[in-house]
């Protein structure tokens, strides 16, 4: 069975037949495809991915440049080569540059140094892939063990993480975001620099009860702290500098002590900074113009055009009676991490699953569902969900 495809795209047949023929022998390890256009390869590209790409340079209609330009634009782990008989040096560094060609060769191509060049494409493929799969690997299960260990050690830091998600998700889809990922990874991991802190402390500073000068330093240096952990994870530099200007301010004063301010703090801070600012004032303010007058009444805090464009999306007028939708009872199939459990949780024989007050975390929301299976769960659970107004995700 051939352990790689590999796409050869030219206006000429006789030449792809040619190709065909030569390469007979590597059909046992390369399974070859053979397309006489630009637009013909897309389709190929379509139907499934490619390890290598080989394309003439020059096509009708679309030209090879150009072709391997869209195909590094729909397939950028495909490795790119350009077969042609154009010898002509700016075309090769266009080709470079534009398609970033991985190999440029001239016709007529003999068959060793053609299969060699293929080998070397296949196996730069298989380089990028495993590379990629790793940091996936490793950026996920990173990423899974401080959110559970923050869900288990403060829920209710945890939980404000996950409606500051939330918040993120659609605040980047309303506003296109550019690297829209970071800032919900931002958002998931903000209070991830809680968990170095003793719990009073955390509960102060979660609260933003007053503190004493001592606390006050500690509290301050959270974001770098949380940047640093962040940080230690591959591929999370952007994230890691989105959390560590989570408590700048846009006018520059704040931390860290820099001279960033205005728009070079990453968007991602000055969305995050709104956000959790916003859930603060929420909690104590009930009237919608309040809030906005108190939030824009901070000068120099907040970006202001921001908080123009994301606060009527995220505040809309509140209606008779709305306050109230926020304690409900539901079924373990309904339970949502975040929510918080306002009864004791026990089991169908008396025994007690999740005390009252505490927050469903991933563990706790597993052992619930565990028990509802092995001897059952007494619904209807109370519960309240503080931050949102819609069910939240269980990722």
């Amino acid at each position: 069975m051939a352990e790689c495809r590999i796409l050869f795209v030219d206006d000429e047949p006789d030449l792809l037949e040619g190709i065909g023929r030569m390469l007979f022998r590597e059909r046992q390890r390369w399974e070859m495809h053979f397309a006489p256009s630009g637009v013909a390869g897309l389709a190929e590209l379509a139907k499934a991915p490619f390890a290598v790409v080989v394309a003439d340079m020059r096509m009708p209609q679309m030209d090879g440049i150009e072709f391997l330009k869209r195909v590094r634009q729909a397939a950028p782990d495909t490795v790119r080569m350009m077969l042609t008989g154009n010898t002509d040096q700016e075309t090769a560094i266009k080709a470079v540059n534009d398609g970033n060609v991985f190999r440029f060769m001239t016709k007529p191509v003999e068959r060793e140094t053609l299969v060699k060049v293929i080998e070397a494409g296949v196996e730069q493929h298989r380089l990028v892939t495993a590379e990629k799969e790793l940091l996936s690997g490793t950026l996920i299960g990173s990423v899974h063990l401080l959110t559970e260990l923050l869900s288990e050690t403060d829920p209710d830091s945890f939980a404000h993480a996950l409606w500051l998600r939330d918040m993120a998700r659609t605040a980047v889809r309303e506003i296109k975001v550019p690297n829209a990922w970071e800032v919900i990874l931002a958002a998931t991991l903000s209070r991830i620099s809680y968990l170095t802190l003793p719990t009073s402390l955390a509960n102060k500073a979660r609260a933003r009860r007053e503190l004493s000068p001592p606390e006050q330093e500690v509290v301050a240096q959270l974001p770098a702290v949380g940047a640093r952990l962040i940080g230690k994870i591959p591929r999370l530099e952007g994230v890691s500098k989105i959390v560590l200007y989570l408590g700048k301010n846009f006018d520059g004063s704040g931390l860290p002590d820099d001279k960033v301010a205005g728009q070079e703090i990453p968007m991602g801070s000055r969305i995050l900074r709104i956000f959790d600012d916003l859930a603060l004032v929420s909690n104590a303010e009930k009237s919608r113009y309040r809030i906005l007058s108190l939030m824009q009444e901070r000068r120099g805090w907040y970006d202001l055009d921001l908080l123009d464009r994301l606060f009527p999306v995220f505040v809309p007028p509140r209606s008779a009676g709305e306050g109230d939708e926020e304690v409900v009872e539901v079924t373990v199939d309904e339970l949502h991490l975040g929510d918080r459990v306002l009864a004791n949780v026990m089991s169908e024989d008396g025994q007690l699953i999740l005390a009252q007050g505490n927050r469903i975390s991933p563990a706790s929301l597993e052992k619930i569902r565990v028990s509802s299976v092995l001897t059952g769960v007494k619904e209807p659970i109370l519960i309240e969900k503080r931050f949102a107004k819609e069910k939240k995700d269980s990722a």
